[in-house]
């Protein structure tokens, strides 16, 4: 499907923000790979570049993400697809 983003999903789970990352001002993009259930369910997760100290989170977040289910014609797929979260430091 490429990048899922809201538009596509029927509830978006923003990740937490570790507090060890906070401390070290750690800003980045996590892109995290998933496959999506018929139902729209994310079951599988896989965190791909960005700092490691934050893709559990991306991870643990896109697992409690639920999309819209995936159509071809009448009939609900399976899907893969990304999602991108940005990482920004609190001011």
């Amino acid at each position: 499907l490429g990048a899922l983003t809201q538009e596509f999903a029927i509830k978006m789970v923003t990740p937490a923000y570790p507090l060890f990352a906070v401390k070290s001002h750690s800003g980045v993009r996590i892109v995290v790979d998933v496959v999506i259930d018929v139902d729209g369910n994310v079951v599988s997760a896989k965190a791909t570049g960005g700092k490691q100290m934050l893709r559990q989170s991306g991870e643990d977040a896109a697992l409690k993400t639920k999309f819209k289910p995936t159509k071809v014609g009448d009939h609900a797929v399976k899907a893969k697809g990304f999602i991108v979260y940005n990482f920004t430091p609190p001011q």
